[in-house]
């Protein structure tokens, strides 16, 4: 799989190059589709990684960290692509409002984690 994304991208990135010269109006257009392409093919693969988490999860029955560590996986990664897609065009203060946002996101996912934990390290020390 990762060959196909190095390839697919070495090949988007080069049709962008020159579509840039050409016509910039359809560069736009193939970088999309070029993300695209990629973004099918790493979610197909991320079934296998699912699953694999799904079984891990049913021997941690009734732990709040799993699910919340999930969720915060998928915000870093979903926040990185997006952030990244309004780098590549231009907008790097989006990308860094986006980043922030994601980062936010991730603090109030894990916070009741973070306050459980602080309670059991008190109840502990009582």
């Amino acid at each position: 799989m990762i060959i196909k994304v190095v390839i697919i991208g070495i090949i988007g990135t080069i049709v962008v190059g020159m579509l840039k010269q050409l016509k910039p109006e359809l560069s736009i257009l193939a970088t999309i589709a070029t993300g695209i392409a990629i973004l099918v093919m790493v979610i197909n693969e991320l079934s296998i990684i699912h699953e694999s988490f799904l079984k891990f999860s049913e021997k941690t029955t009734g732990s709040i960290i799993f699910p919340a560590l999930m969720k915060v996986i998928g915000i870093g990664y979903l926040t990185e692509y997006a952030s990244s897609i309004c780098d590549d065009y231009g907008s790097n203060s989006l990308s860094k409002k986006v980043q922030f946002a994601g980062k936010v996101g991730i603090l109030i996912i894990a916070l009741p984690n973070v306050i459980a934990i602080m309670d059991a390290i008190g109840a502990i020390l009582e």
